[in-house]
């Protein structure tokens, strides 16, 4: 329990800096694949029996936050090239 505080600390407290709108394209791509690839593989160990159900929740909710962010002023949802 105590290394799960320390995570929690650890990423609570990161310098903002190191989240820019100045990283390639790639190693953002890159780090929503891997998120979204540790979440499905997350929920498959958790449901074995049904991994099209998987797909459908982890697929699902990567294009609702995508397409959410359309409403947010904040955020920019469209691909800059």
């Amino acid at each position: 329990m105590l290394g799960l505080h320390r995570l929690r600390d650890f990423v609570a407290h990161l310098p903002t800096t190191v989240l820019t709108a100045t990283e390639p394209n790639f190693v953002v791509m890159f780090e929503r694949i891997g998120a979204f690839a540790v979440l499905g593989s997350l929920f498959l160990i958790s449901y074995p029996k049904r991994p099209v159900f998987v797909f459908v929740i982890v697929f699902g909710t990567a294009i609702v936050l995508e397409l959410a962010q359309i409403f947010i002023p904040t955020r920019d949802a469209r691909r800059r090239v």
